[in-house]
């Protein structure tokens, strides 16, 4: 949840300074997303105990 969060932050500051570079943050803030939601689908899966 927090790599969502830290995510939506880059792009609020890179909207707001003229010299940030909006397409690195939106890479960025894609691959942060995608990072998150496979660490959330994996998590939901249960541990096998003997492997």
């Amino acid at each position: 949840m927090s790599l969502i969060v830290y995510a939506g932050m880059q792009q609020v500051t890179a909207f707001r300074a003229p010299e940030h570079d909006i397409g690195r943050a939106l890479l960025d803030s894609v691959g942060y997303m995608v990072i998150a939601i496979a660490i959330f689908e994996v998590a939901k899966y249960p541990r096998r105990r003997g492997y």
